[in-house]
């Protein structure tokens, strides 16, 4: 057995609360460039949505060109999924394993950096995609980012996590599927909006069917009838 002396006691705790400050603080840090790097994501993504009038197969085709390609893979995303490969690459070789979860968290929180400071960047110069703030597109944004909270909270995010790799690892995933998970809520707040404009529909057409000699003038086309409804 090895006897401490007291200051040998005072020294190793001292240490101990040093590392737990500096894990803590890491995993924070983590958590604010994630957040960053989400709102910025779902604002943009929101953006399009509301673009395409919050349509499928409109976003679908978009998807398709290069600007769609662009959108889904950033070089961001690029540099997640390499990391994210070499991380479960590395979990099949028992022997360069411990060394790679002691960087993994610097991989993932340098590319989580570069996207937050390219978002602050391009918002500074006032040229960040953002939607018009309608009751929808900020309905459809907190709805995302709370969906996104919540699973972080289920998987344990409410409290300290001792393996740092593995708050890399989850935010690293939640920042390739944020997409997606913003795409679920838009399938979501189509059907409820879809229900409400069925119920609007039916009150505007027995209101028109009281009107018997009242003309009406049906606009059709493939272009300009929005731009001249806004313009109205």
């Amino acid at each position: 057995l090895h006897c401490f002396s007291e200051s040998d006691g005072v020294q190793v705790s001292f240490s101990l609360q040093y590392f737990y400050f500096l894990a803590v603080s890491m995993q924070v840090f983590l958590i604010i460039l994630w957040l960053t790097r989400t709102i910025a994501s779902i604002s943009r993504a929101t953006y399009y949505w509301q673009l395409k009038e919050y349509r499928w197969d409109r976003m679908r085709d978009f998807l398709l060109q290069q600007h769609g390609h662009q959108l889904m893979l950033t070089p961001f995303h690029l540099l997640l999924v390499f990391n994210l490969l070499l991380f479960f690459c590395f979990r099949l070789f028992s022997g360069a394993e411990a060394f790679f979860f002691d960087i993994f968290p610097l991989l993932i929180g340098t590319v989580l950096l570069a996207e937050s400071l390219h978002f602050l960047h391009c918002l500074s110069l006032r040229r960040w995609k953002r939607p018009r703030l309608t009751m929808k597109a900020l309905l459809i944004m907190g709805l995302t980012l709370l969906l996104e909270l919540i699973l972080l909270v289920f998987l344990g995010f409410h409290e300290f996590q001792d393996d740092l790799w593995f708050v890399a690892l989850v935010l690293g995933l939640f920042a390739l599927l944020d997409q997606d998970l913003h795409a679920l809520v838009v399938l979501v707040i189509n059907g409820l909006s879809r229900i409400v404009k069925q119920r609007i529909y039916r009150r505007a057409r027995e209101k028109r069917l009281g009107f018997p000699e009242l003309k009406v003038v049906g606009i059709t086309g493939s272009f300009g009838k929005t731009s001249v409804k806004e313009f109205l």
